[in-house]
């Protein structure tokens, strides 16, 4: 019904694909509301009519699974909702719906595009945690909430850390620019993905971390560094004003 109010020339097509699909006794499905459910959401950028149309799912007894939960986590992404987001992530964990690493890529470039890699990070870190096994997808998000502040440097960091879970590291990719990285990291083989034991993910955690500790005090380092740049030059502008005025008060008691 969205789609036929809003596009007026399609509304006769519509209307008969409808009463088609009604006189032959197709019912709706939980495909077809994950559809639905996806467009209002991300096309439209209406997350209220999404939840509404879960609500009509919920309504009729169908079970929401992992697409839908997508869907919803995409809407609030899209529309700038991120924390509302990761609630409905936290949700389906609960559900038993959580073991899919889109539904934590979606919230991880949610928060690169606000800008927020700390914020990106702590969403893999929760991720490996949890048990689910990162793609290269979500490690491309990762990186990439990085590269949107202009950290490079821990960007390609992200990138070198993890390509072992996929692939030998090439010998000739190391002196490779983050953009050369990134382009052949994104064309490995998903398949060749190798699942981690507990102790693995947790050393891939700490490794991930490590990177983000060090470029974060390095980062840190260099503001230190700027800001009493900039004092000393203030104060030396101020020594020059000073001298100034002196030498203008010497020649005015003379004149």
């Amino acid at each position: 019904n969205s789609i036929v109010r809003r596009s007026p020339p399609y509304r006769h097509v519509v209307r008969r694909l409808v009463q088609s699909l009604t006189s032959r006794h197709v019912s709706v499905d939980r495909a077809t509301m994950h559809l639905a459910i996806r467009h209002d959401g991300v096309v439209n950028r209406n997350i209220g009519l999404a939840r509404r149309t879960l609500r009509v799912m919920l309504d009729r007894g169908m079970h929401p699974n992992e697409y839908h939960y997508a869907a919803i986590i995409q809407g609030y992404v899209v529309s700038g909702h991120v924390h509302a987001a990761e609630k409905v992530l936290w949700r389906a964990r609960e559900a038993g719906f959580a073991r899919d690493p889109v539904l934590f890529t979606i919230l991880i470039h949610g928060y690169g595009r606000l800008r927020q890699p700390e914020e990106a990070s702590r969403i893999f870190q929760a991720m490996i945690k949890e048990g689910v096994q990162p793609d290269i997808g979500s490690v491309d998000a990762f990186a990439g909430a990085y590269y949107a502040v202009r950290a490079f440097n821990t960007a390609k960091r992200i990138l070198v850390q993890a390509w072992e879970r996929f692939a030998p590291f090439p010998s000739e990719l190391q002196q490779a620019s983050l953009r050369t990285l990134a382009e052949a990291f994104r064309k490995l083989n998903p398949h060749q993905i190798v699942r981690l034991s507990t102790g693995e993910r947790r050393t891939l955690r700490y490794k991930l971390k490590r990177i983000i500790q060090r470029d974060r005090r390095r980062a840190l380092a260099k503001r230190l560094k700027r800001r009493r740049r900039r004092g000393r030059e203030k104060a030396q502008r101020h020594t020059r004003d000073v001298l100034d005025d002196t030498s203008d008060n010497k020649h005015t008691i003379i004149q």
